[in-house]
């Protein structure tokens, strides 16, 4: 990393800024000019869409729970997405929860994943479809909840995508990128290591024409309320994930931990006391 006296740091010879460059987002403490990377073989991967009707969010999910009680398979990274029919490519005709269903075999063995998918293409009725240009006028916000269950499917289904690119974006946090292992006490100073899902939502718009401000209200809004609905609800957790707040949003002890935030600190003040990279959440005091 180069650092704001123009000196380039070694992580291996700073393993206090290996752990705060894992999770602390970019604009801290200087500008990364090389990585190393270890590479894996490609494992054969089973993948497809899994999409059911709205307005049965909150039975599916309550079957889901039931297949899951063990803990989701850490094979199946599968994300989920509550969608307008219009960002769709004509497969489906109504607002849909699905999941980008997929499925990684190291060992090459599908037929583990055959029989998971068997067992959700059980929740309900379900259709495969493909998903076209998400690209508009956007108002995103994001919270974290505990898990999926019939509840968030009720408040998923009462509120369904207003505009054609208005969606809820599911990531189901699992496997062993939560596990706690610290082998050297330094690992990541990234919070969220524990089972939990992440829902960005998105106030999309169209991206056929540039949209009026009316439209972009009207997507804020609908993103704005569900997010209210999860909170009164009381199920939304503290803090979150960083990246997906704006900065004055941001607290950074809630989001990091009273313990992490002086550590960050710390080594704010010793490789950059003057603040010189100010665009990041972890500032001098």
């Amino acid at each position: 990393m180069l650092e704001p006296t123009g000196a380039i740091i070694d992580t291996d010879d700073d393993q206090e800024l290996l752990w705060a460059l894992r999770g602390a987002g970019a604009g801290n403490f200087g500008v990364i000019v090389e990585l190393r990377v270890k590479v894996y073989p490609a494992p054969k991967l089973y993948a497809g869409y899994l999409a059911f009707p709205l307005h049965e969010a909150a039975t599916v999910l309550e079957e889901f729970e039931t297949v899951v009680v063990h803990g989701l398979p850490d094979e199946f990274s599968g994300d989920g997405i509550v969608a307008h029919p219009d960002m769709l490519q004509g497969v489906v005709s109504e607002p849909c929860f699905t999941f980008f269903w997929c499925w990684t075999a190291v060992d090459g063995d599908l037929e583990p994943a055959r029989i998971f998918l068997r067992r959700m293409m059980g929740l309900a009725t379900a259709a495969a479809y493909g998903v076209g240009d998400s690209a508009s006028a956007t108002f995103f916000c994001s919270r974290n909840i505990r898990g999926l269950n019939p509840e968030i499917g009720a408040i998923f289904s009462g509120h369904p995508p207003i505009q054609p690119l208005s969606a809820v974006i599911i990531h189901n946090n699992h496997g062993k990128g939560v596990r706690k292992e610290i082998p050297n006490g330094y690992s990541a100073c990234f919070p969220n290591r524990f089972p939990h899902v992440i829902l960005g939502l998105h106030g999309g718009t169209h991206s056929d024409a540039e949209a009026g401000s009316d439209t972009i209200t009207e997507a804020s809004s609908w993103a704005k309320q569900l997010r209210r609905e999860i909170e009164e609800r009381e199920l939304a957790l503290d803090g979150g994930f960083p990246s997906f707040f704006p900065p004055e949003q941001i607290d950074v002890e809630q989001f990091f931990g009273v313990q992490a935030t002086d550590r960050l600190r710390r080594l704010k003040r010793r490789l950059d006391p003057d603040n010189v990279f100010s665009g990041g959440m972890v500032k001098c005091l």
